[in-house]
């Protein structure tokens, strides 16, 4: 509720009291709704009457009774008096008489009469004769809505201070009544309507249903409405549907639809809204039960089906106990109606038809609508089908294996790419017509011809897809008489020694194969290969073989030519040497070379370093029995296999060992390249895991390295780990070195990070400590490096920031507020400053001098609040002499000239004095205290 607190001064008048009657003071008020469009108002009535005692009726005496208003909805300002009661001539039939006139604070002075010996009733503005209507007043109204209140208080402070004349009435107010209204005009009701096809109490779930009300009675029509639902028994509201509201044309009966996706029973309502003052009023509870239906069951059959075709569809059983209860089977073509039959069948057989044509393909809905024994709501289940012509042909290929045969060989054909199909059969063009083939004939994709063949033959598969006939495209199996032609004519030298070239003469498709050599063929699929004969070869006679390849059996041969061998003697080489990996030599790093290899050469014209399996080099020939094995990065974690071949004048050996190449990782170092000098560095070596150390070092690789090993001896070395803070360092370019070593394998890595000054951000702030009458706070940039600001100082009231260097800022309410600088540099490198509990401010003084001398000069007339700048929204000052009786007293920034309410000077000499100031943000302040009067 929007509230203040603000003096009306209303009066009772009359004579001294007769008896020693009781009254019961009483502040009464009704809402009046404009006849349209204009401000409502309230009618605000002051009434007394007898509570008790004994006497006749008496005449009460005039004196001033304050009581307090929020004047944010009530406009006093355009108030009229509706009502006053003022002593009519005795011989008049009536003893008061009601005037109306425009209403003014000063003019409230209203005395009522009660004539002794008066009968009642005399008072027509109230429906009980017993009161006194006082004043009515019917005022305009600033704000109206159920959230807003008009509330009127009397108020008994100042009833304690009462007119001498009034003392003895006093006493006797035994009572005294305040009112509060809530500011909402009566509403029309909202009533359902009685029609039998609207607001139904039983439903099923996912059925639209109708609802229909009427807007009934006396009061405002409410002019929107929201519906609500809720489950019974509650389980929380469902909430309130912005539904479309339809108006019958003419009437007041309205109209909406609701639709239950969940069976229950629910409670639905209608709230009316005054749009106006946004008041509400509700519609009684409407009960309806929705039923659940029974599950979507799926239907099954194809979802493809080709037009022409029949195909059948159905509903899986129900568990028991429940059974179906009737089914309403349908199929909706595309671009035309359902077509349905009612039956007890749990499964219904369906013809697509032709039309329309599906162009290339039509989609067409099969759907039931089922019900289940003990439940009168019904289901519906659908299924989408894809209704096709039929494909054209050919579909798939008809492949012949091989294509080319030999008579008296076996062929085989095979259906490949077809789109699944229902069923087949194979034929072959004979006497310009297609025949079923008379072996081989059945419904598989694979066709077998056994020999004798006939001629060269067309084949083709027929495939059955629901109506349709289709056929592949077809093949030709070719039925052959050539003959391949293979041979093996040769082979020299023969003898051979063990390591020597022997080269082979042969013809035709084949592969070389030896069922007994041990040595290597380079080639073996060329008919003019080579065979190198292995010393486990020497001393025997071996078989050499060209062989038919698996692919060429297809092919028509001459018999006994499949396997051609012939023999070869290997005779003992002459070549002989030695090698053996040095000890403590078969380990290394990659990149790195081992110790020289150290072979011989014992009988035999030369020798030459080979390898099967590595890829480094060896250095400085692969000639030179001492050469050295330089591991490629490529052979890491391998055993590479070396092998030293001796060359003698009649064939070579091999001598064969290995070396480990040790999988040892580069280091690398993670960390930026540029940091502000005050955000914190963290190194980090990169991988983090497996090596055996990792150093880090100040300076670059080359200046570690030219100062010794690396070790925690070093004069670089800063520390050790997987990460490094190195802590705050000073602006500037600066090198770091990081060690990794893995067993014999080592790596360095140098990153080189910029540091770039930062801001200091620093502040000073002047008053601290002050009040509301000056709340301006000036702020003195104490910043070193900074180029641009950015302030907040922690008014949630004025949330804004500020980007001046040395603001000035004025805070909108009392309390201890925190400010924060961020300082920011043209390297984009930032500083923050917090001053915790850094302003206090206290609320408003106010000030009120302690004499003052209304002497008319000109100087300290007047006793008054200062500062009198200030736009108070209310401001009462009350003055009181030794005695305490109310000397002066007086609304809206007041001024006191040592007078009395009559007008008459008053003595010099102390007085008392209360002030009562409304201040914006703050509240009511109360100030109380002594000022002297000189004169």
């Amino acid at each position: 509720m929007r509230s203040s607190r603000v003096w009306l001064m209303l009066c009772l008048g009359g004579a001294f009291l007769w008896a020693q009657r009781l009254y019961r003071l009483e502040l009464k008020q009704a809402y009046v709704p404009s006849a349209s469009s204009g401000t409502d108002s309230i009618d605000l009535v002051l009434r007394i009457r007898h509570t008790g005692g004994s006497g006749p009726a008496d005449t009460l005496a005039s004196s001033n009774f304050p009581f307090f208003y929020n004047f944010s909805v009530l406009d006093m300002g355009g108030a009229r008096v509706i009502h006053e009661r003022k002593f009519s001539a005795v011989t008049r039939p009536a003893y008061y008489d009601g005037i109306t006139y425009p209403f003014t604070l000063a003019r409230v002075n209203v005395t009522v009469r009660r004539k002794l010996g008066y009968v009642p009733p005399g008072d027509e503005l109230v429906s009980d004769p017993a009161w006194d209507t006082i004043l009515g007043l019917r005022v305009p109204l600033r704000a109206c809505g159920p959230d807003d209140s008009s509330i009127v208080v009397w108020d008994t402070t100042n009833l304690t201070v009462l007119n001498s004349l009034l003392q003895n009435l006093k006493p006797r107010i035994q009572e005294r009544v305040s009112d509060t209204l809530r500011l909402c005009p009566p509403l029309t009701n909202l009533l359902w309507a009685t029609n039998t096809s609207y607001n139904r109490t039983l439903t099923c779930e996912g059925q639209p249903e109708n609802f229909q009300f009427v807007r009934q009675g006396p009061g405002v029509p409410v002019d929107s409405f929201v519906v609500w639902v809720q489950r019974n028994p509650p389980v929380g509201l469902q909430g309130s549907l912005q539904l479309p509201i339809t108006q019958v044309a003419g009437t007041d009966t309205f109209r909406f639809q609701l639709t239950f996706s969940a069976a229950d029973t629910y409670h639905v309502w209608v709230e009316g809204i005054d749009r106006k003052c946004g008041c509400r009023i509700r519609s009684l509870r409407h009960g309806i039960r929705v039923l659940p239906r029974p599950p979507v069951l799926p239907i099954s059959g194809p979802d493809t089906v080709y037009a022409g075709g029949s195909y059948t569809y159905s509903l899986p059983s129900l568990p028991n106990p429940y059974t179906y209860s009737g089914f309403f089977w349908c199929l909706r073509v595309t671009g035309s109606g359902p077509n349905c039959t009612s039956t007890i069948a749990q499964a219904h057989t369906f013809t697509f038809p032709t039309t329309p044509s599906p162009s290339p393909e039509r989609v067409d809905t099969v759907g039931v609508v089922y019900t289940v024994s003990g439940n009168p709501c019904s289901q519906l289940s659908y299924k989408l089908v894809v209704v096709r012509s039929c494909p054209p042909s050919p579909r798939g290929q008809a492949v012949a294996r091989p294509r080319g045969v030999c008579r008296g060989q076996r062929a085989a054909l095979s259906l490949e790419g077809a789109a699944p199909y229902d069923s087949l059969h194979w034929e072959v063009w004979k006497s310009s017509t297609w025949v079923p083939v008379a072996s081989g004939l059945g419904a598989t994709s694979s066709l077998y011809l056994t020999p004798p063949l006939p001629s060269d033959s067309i084949y083709r598969a027929r495939l059955y897809l629901g109506p349709c006939t289709l056929y592949s495209a077809p093949d030709t199996v070719r039925v052959s008489t050539n003959v391949i032609d293979r041979g093996f004519t040769g082979l020299s030298p023969n003898p051979a020694c063990a390591g020597d070239t022997v080269f082979l003469d042969a013809y035709g498709p084949g592969v070389w194969y030896t069922p007994d050599g041990q040595g290597t063929f380079l080639d073996t699929l060329d008919p003019q290969g080579e065979y190198i004969p292995a010393s486990a070869d020497a001393g025997q006679t071996i078989q050499l073989c060209w062989v038919i390849r698996s692919q060429d059996l297809g092919f028509c041969r001459a018999p006994g030519t499949d396997t051609l061998c012939l023999q070869l003697a290997v005779n003992a080489s002459t070549a002989q040497g030695s090698f053996t990996v040095p000890p403590g030599a078969d380990t290394l790093c990659a990149g790195g070379l081992t110790a020289p290899l150290g072979a011989q050469i014992l009988s035999g014209t030369g020798g030459q370093w080979l390898t099967d399996n590595g890829r480094g080099t060896f250095r400085p020939s692969n000639n030179d029995p001492n050469a050295r094995y330089n591991a490629d990065p490529a052979d890491a974690g391998k055993w590479i296999h070396l092998t030293w071949r001796v060359f003698g004048t009649c064939g070579s050996a091999d001598y064969t060992d290995s070396v480990y190449v040790q999988s040892g990782q580069a280091v690398s170092i993670e960390g930026p390249t540029q940091l502000c000098e005050n955000a914190p560095l963290v190194l980090r070596a990169l991988p983090a895991t497996g090596f055996d150390s990792l150093l880090w070092f100040r300076g670059d690789a080359a200046s570690v390295v030219a100062g010794g090993l690396p070790s925690r001896n070093h004069p670089a070395y800063v520390g050790e780990g997987p990460f490094y803070d190195p802590g705050r360092l000073p602006p500037g370019d600066t090198a770091f070195t990081l060690y990794g070593a893995t067993g014999s394998c080592e790596s360095f890595a140098t990153l080189r990070v910029t540091i770039l000054p930062a801001p200091t951000a620093l502040f000073d702030a002047a008053p601290r400590i002050t009040t509301m009458n000056n709340p301006t706070i000036t702020f003195t940039n104490q910043s070193q490096g900074a180029t641009s600001y950015v302030w907040n100082f922690g008014d949630l009231n004025q949330p804004d920031v500020d980007s001046t260097p040395n603001p000035t800022f004025s805070y909108s309410a009392p309390g201890t507020y925190t400010v924060v600088l961020l300082a920011r540099n043209d390297q984009g490198c930032a500083d923050f400053y917090v001053c915790t509990n850094c302003i206090q401010v206290l609320p408003r003084k106010v000030f009120l001098p302690s004499a003052f001398s209304p002497n008319g000069d000109g100087k300290n007339d007047v006793f008054r609040p200062l500062p009198i700048e200030e736009r108070f929204y209310f401001t009462r000052l009350e003055v009181y002499d030794r005695w305490g009786q109310v000397v002066f007293a007086a609304d809206n920034l007041p001024a006191w000239d040592g007078r009395a309410s009559d007008g008459r000077p008053l003595d010099p000499g102390t007085y008392s004095y209360r002030a009562i100031i409304l201040v914006p943000n703050e509240g009511l302040i109360t100030h109380t205290g002594i000022v002297h009067l000189v004169r």
